[in-house]
């Protein structure tokens, strides 16, 4: 999907979602008015509209657009003269103000700790995937070494001791460090395959050199070809 196409399907689902909250607002609104219930009542669930709408949608102009819509749609609906923007009574601008402004604020700041929470959220999961990468490394540590070390004392003794061996055990020498080399190499195939680093194409190709690069250093230390033969 194209990110134009996301994003107007994004703007669809959050303005279908505020027109519902403000349907389902001015609903309760004409209930409580219909029941002779204070119009004070019917500003705090606009207000509490304004502040679902802000929680629920991906960018505050939902909520600062909601914050109007709300105070037109209490004067339109629940003030004398109904049906219409005007207002007789000289505190209805003073209140239609302080419903703005509180509606206005109140989404902003659930707006912001909506995006706070989200940020704590996405930092927490990368703290959490540099430990499981920490505790990877830190895990296979010895699966590493073990080859390692191997291939370095079986080199050493050929270095050292090459001629009292027999062909037989030469042959079994080389065979082992042939075999603890191929091993080496698969475990740090997977290890890299799930430590990958953000350039791929960098790491794959460091990864291919040093990976040719041992195997051949492990050919020539021991006189083997690549399929482990004496050469």
């Amino acid at each position: 999907m194209k990110p134009f196409s996301r994003r107007t399907h994004s703007i669809i689902r959050d303005g279908g979602r505020a027109a519902g909250i403000l349907i389902a607002a001015t609903l309760v609104g004409l209930l409580f008015s219909g029941l002779k219930i204070p119009e004070a009542n019917i500003i705090a669930v606009y207000i509490l509209g304004v502040l679902i709408i802000s929680i629920i949608t991906s960018s505050w102009m939902y909520s600062f657009l909601a914050s109007v819509i709300s105070v037109l749609a209490f004067n339109f609906l629940f003030t004398v003269p109904r049906f219409t923007l005007r207002a007789y009574d000289p505190s209805y601008p003073v209140t239609f103000g302080i419903m703005f402004l509180v509606a206005l604020i109140t989404g902003s700041l659930a707006s912001r700790m909506k995006e706070y929470a989200r940020e704590s959220a996405q930092a927490a999961m990368q703290i959490e995937k540099e430990q499981l990468r920490a505790d990877l490394l830190r895990s296979i540590s010895h699966d590493l070494r073990t080859p390692l070390t191997s291939i370095s004392g079986n080199a050493s003794n050929l270095l050292s001791n090459e001629n009292e061996f027999s062909q037989e055990t030469r042959m079994q020498i080389y065979g082992d460090i042939y075999d603890d080399s191929m091993w080496l190499i698969k475990l740090v195939e997977n290890l890299l395959s799930v430590t990958r680093i953000e350039d791929g194409r960098i790491f794959g190709c460091l990864q291919s050199l040093w990976m040719r690069s041992l195997l051949r250093r492990c050919a020539i230390r021991t006189g083997t070809g690549p399929d482990g033969r004496l050469r």
